[in-house]
């Protein structure tokens, strides 16, 4: 009886924070498709026990401390960390100045907004982290130029997107192939510091297509 009612409440607990979802965030990436949205959030919900986005933040976080400017004071952004896990990665290594931001929150930590339309400031960045995210997106220049507004000049974009995707996939929207045109979604030329693009079901990689990550300053 117990166990029927936990499900119960987690049942209630998701459709709230579904609701809430949809509400807060109309339109999301301005594709006006509520139907996407959703299929983005039930994502949320799929992935909140899984380790693949820390994954890559294991191996990227080592890559990040040694970055030119960057210190545990950095002002950081973390986009779609999901289940938290990420924020933790970051905080544990002593990072305590960072704000994250995702389309549902189960932690007080993180923000409900949409990455196509961040309300932070101009130029309020060191760095910011979005990995795992922007292969969601059906309007991949407007998510560019919100990252690329809110990080500070001379700031890092730490980016991840899975390419190489199948047609019509129904989550995954954009396949940017590369790195050119990954980097083609922002408004002005980025300096490359690091790129990697890794093969599939490899310890860097728990997913099922190729993954490409960098590292560029704006």
């Amino acid at each position: 009886m117990i166990r029927y009612i936990r499900r119960i409440l987690i049942a209630i607990y998701i459709r709230v924070k579904k609701a809430f979802a949809l509400r807060n965030i109309p339109g999301f990436g301005g594709a006006q498709d509520e139907t996407f949205l959703e299929l983005q959030i039930n994502r949320f919900f799929d992935h909140i026990g899984l380790d693949n986005s820390l994954t890559h933040t294991k191996y990227i976080l080592p890559l990040i401390s040694n970055l030119i400017g960057i210190n545990k004071d950095s002002k950081i952004l973390l986009v779609g960390p999901c289940n938290s896990k990420e924020l933790d990665a970051f905080e544990n290594l002593g990072y305590h100045n960072c704000d994250a931001v995702d389309l549902v929150s189960v932690d007080p930590r993180i923000s409900v907004m949409d990455m196509h339309n961040l309300t932070f400031p101009d130029d309020t960045y060191d760095l910011v982290y979005a990995t795992n995210v922007l292969h969601c997106s059906k309007t991949p220049k407007l998510a560019g130029n919100s990252l690329y507004r809110v990080t500070k000049k001379g700031g890092y974009l730490v980016l991840g997107v899975t390419i190489d995707l199948p047609e019509d996939d129904p989550i995954y929207a954009t396949d940017y192939r590369s790195l050119d045109g990954l980097l083609a979604i922002f408004p002005n030329q980025l300096r490359v510091i690091y790129n990697k693009t890794i093969d599939p079901k490899s310890k860097e990689n728990p997913h099922g297509n190729r993954f490409l990550k960098c590292i560029v300053q704006v």
